[in-house]
């Protein structure tokens, strides 16, 4: 058999019960119905208006059996495949498209989600650029005055939490966050280094979070083991500030007898290549 990623076995499997999305407003049942009716015998059908963005309605349509004989006769789950591939992207009255898939479990629908989710996060990971220590005055503007002459920009989205502020400029392509990151990172405005990285996912960053909390809780074991230290121990140490009073102190003393001894050397390399005198 063909390939095909575990979403969209998902899709194919036999359900005769199909969700749809982004029915206009203004559609009856009866249209709805009349919509879906070619495809096969509908059983039920139940519509709801979305109460969040209140511009379209979604709902259920359930294919049943058709009667027949032989070849004439239809499954549910065949009527609901055929629906799916027919009306899913359909221009609607409402400048919407209609969304038509196979029915899910709120579990599984919520597992889909988030896969797609991260799919499209991982996707868009080279043209997302994390942007902070820019003016806290700064607004969504200021940011795209001074990104968008390195490429398209598709949203810019800004994070103002207290005394920290922070933004995400995504781009079109990668290309262009890669220019705007080359040419901008470090770069002084209003008496600020700009600083600018690519853009991790959460759950990323949350593995790489612990990696080094691993990292460093094993490096401190095996000092600790060792009898050695860690380089924590030494930032905390009470008496740090002598300690590094003292290396400065040496490293001072050991540059000045260095050109001392170079300036010597000098005069005896330049002594012996002159002819003796009496």
């Amino acid at each position: 058999m063909k390939f095909e990623v575990k979403a969209q076995r998902n899709m194919n499997a036999l359900v005769n019960n199909v969700y749809v999305k982004n029915i206009p407003l203004s559609m009856t049942d009866a249209e709805v119905t009349a919509l879906f009716a070619p495809f096969g015998n509908i059983k039920s059908l139940v519509l709801n208006k979305n109460d969040d963005i209140k511009n379209y309605q979604f709902g259920f349509v359930c294919y049943d059996k058709k009667e027949g004989e032989g070849k004439d006769v239809e499954y549910g789950p065949a009527c609901a495949a055929k629906a799916i591939e027919n009306l899913h992207g359909k221009k609607m009255d409402n400048n919407l498209q209609l969304y038509v898939r196979a029915a899910m479990k709120a579990e599984d629908r919520k597992t889909e989600k988030m896969r797609e989710t991260l799919r499209y996060k991982t996707s868009k990971k080279r043209c997302n650029l994390y942007v902070k220590n820019f003016p806290v005055e700064w607004e969504e503007d200021n940011l795209k005055e001074l990104f968008e002459k390195f490429g398209e920009i598709e949203k810019i989205k800004l994070e103002k939490k207290g005394s920290a502020v922070f933004a995400f400029v995504c781009f079109r392509t990668p290309d262009a966050a890669a220019a705007a990151k080359q040419q901008l990172h470090n770069q002084t405005i209003e008496g600020k280094s700009l600083m600018i990285n690519h853009y991790e996912i959460k759950e990323v960053r949350e593995l790489q979070r612990e990696e080094a909390m691993d990292k460093s809780n094993y490096e401190q074991y095996m000092a600790q083991k060792t009898g050695g230290f860690h380089l924590n121990d030494l930032i905390t140490h009470p008496h740090m500030t002598q300690i590094l009073q003292q290396l400065l102190e040496i490293m001072q003393t050991n540059e000045a007898m260095n050109s001392h001894f170079n300036q010597q050397d000098q005069r005896n390399f330049r002594g012996q290549g002159r002819p003796h005198h009496q």
